[in-house]
């Protein structure tokens, strides 16, 4: 119920209200896997829907990113990368390569579509 300060008591639209029902509350308050939490069966379905469609959704902020390198997350917080972070850097960048270098071997050696026809 709204309160419109002319003495009587209005209903609130239901765009309001469904609005402020996903803003209220603290960041982080509720844990998406916590069988204590009393949650609806709706809430939850409508949480899971807003994080398969947010590509950027990141549960856990320790957690890289799809496109940020193992060691920037340290060096974002001022520390030295852990050397299994380095090493997953030297990976990436060996396996980066190799597949470049396959894809220019496979677009010079694949015949044209010309010299498929013949």
């Amino acid at each position: 119920m709204a309160h419109a300060n002319d003495g009587d008591q209005k209903n609130a639209s239901q765009a309001e209200t469904q609005e402020s029902r996903y803003e209220a509350g603290q960041l982080h308050s509720h844990l998406g896997n916590d069988p204590k939490d009393q949650r609806s069966i709706a809430n939850r379905l409508e949480s899971e829907l807003r994080k398969k469609d947010d590509d950027s959704f990141n549960p856990d902020p320790n957690i890289p990113n799809k496109g940020q390198k193992p060691t920037d997350l340290a060096k974002e917080h001022g520390h030295q990368p852990s050397r299994g972070a380095e090493i997953d850097e030297e990976i990436r960048q060996e396996e980066e390569a190799e597949e470049s270098t396959l894809r220019n071997y496979l677009q010079v050696s694949s015949p044209s579509s010309s010299e498929r026809k013949a």
